[in-house]
């Protein structure tokens, strides 16, 4: 049986791996590794919620190289025992079936919200870097 998109676990896994992306982020900015990095808003909250945010940041990123680490041996699993080719619809977002499937939505308004999105965390990454000084 060909999927089109993601399984169930790889979908799972990828919705883990965005939510400990945010969690990176999140803690990196109040974290302090009290030797030569701190986060821009370490200053704005306690030295508690500092520590928390530091320890957590430290095992989040384990955390997601695991994930990442997993993914990879999934992708080889797939490449290697199912016999299916999953490096190139992963990089170019197509992947040839042998059946019909109703293609994703994609046209000129969820391009521009994508662009907005985007506009949108860069002005606020942005903003963030100028509470540095």
């Amino acid at each position: 049986h060909h999927l089109v998109g993601h399984t169930p676990l790889g979908a799972l896994s990828v919705f883990a791996l965005l939510a400990l992306l945010g969690l990176q982020v999140g803690t990196g900015l109040v974290a302090d590794d009290e030797v030569s990095a701190a986060g821009p808003l370490t200053r704005f909250v306690s030295s508690a919620t500092v520590g928390l945010a530091s320890a957590w940041h430290v095992l989040a990123k384990w955390i997601v190289l695991a994930l990442v680490v997993l993914h990879v041996l999934a992708v080889l699993f797939y490449v290697t025992v199912r016999r299916q080719h999953l490096v190139r619809p992963m990089i170019s977002g197509d992947k040839l079936l042998t059946h019909d499937a109703r293609g994703s939505r994609d046209n000129a308004l969820t391009r521009l919200l994508a662009l907005v999105i985007f506009a949108a965390c860069a002005a606020l990454a942005y903003w963030i870097s100028t509470l540095r000084v």
